[in-house]
């Protein structure tokens, strides 16, 4: 089993149906290992349970796959819901010694950006999702228009909301 991020306005339809766990404007569906959506049981425990699964989260750094410049220095997630995973993101701020933007890319990853002495730049990330899922992911893989910041400080997300809802 494993979880999966989409957005909650995606699951409203079949939400009584579908144990889930819902994360500001995201929810997290469960499937098993054959890709098929698990339809019963306690969404809180099967969270608990894929985040201490054995599976490793990882952390990819973009530029080096890329072999682009690092200007801005970007990073994704495996998968969307490695942000969950225990400890991945307090592990990952203290070696850049940052908070971190999470970017919800696509169902398919969070982008993971330090965030920076830059004031200003929450806009400019906000801006730059809008663009991007408006330009370049289908409507049926975008998970958010908001803008995710962990605080590395006292390890807590919050959320900033863009100016465009799904």
């Amino acid at each position: 089993m494993k979880g999966k991020l989409l957005n909650n306005k995606a699951i409203a339809p079949v939400a009584e149906n579908i144990p889930h766990v819902k994360w500001f404007d995201l929810a997290v569906i469960f499937i098993r290992e054959d890709g098929s959506i698990i339809t019963e049981g306690d969404p809180m425990e099967m969270f608990m349970r894929c985040i201490y699964s054995d599976d490793e989260p990882k952390i990819i750094d973009v530029n080096g796959m890329l072999n682009t410049p690092a200007e801005l220095p970007m990073y994704a997630t495996r998968e969307p819901f490695d942000i969950f995973r225990s400890g991945i993101l307090k592990e990952f701020s203290e070696r850049l010694e940052d908070d971190l933007y999470l970017i919800p890319s696509s169902i398919h990853e969070f982008l993971v950006v330090p965030v920076g002495n830059d004031e200003g730049k929450d806009e400019e990330v906000l801006t730059m999702i809008r663009d991007i899922n408006n330009t370049h992911v289908a409507s049926n893989e975008r998970l958010s228009y908001n803008l995710y910041k962990y605080h590395r400080d006292t390890g807590e997300i919050t959320m900033l909301e863009g100016d465009v809802k799904l």
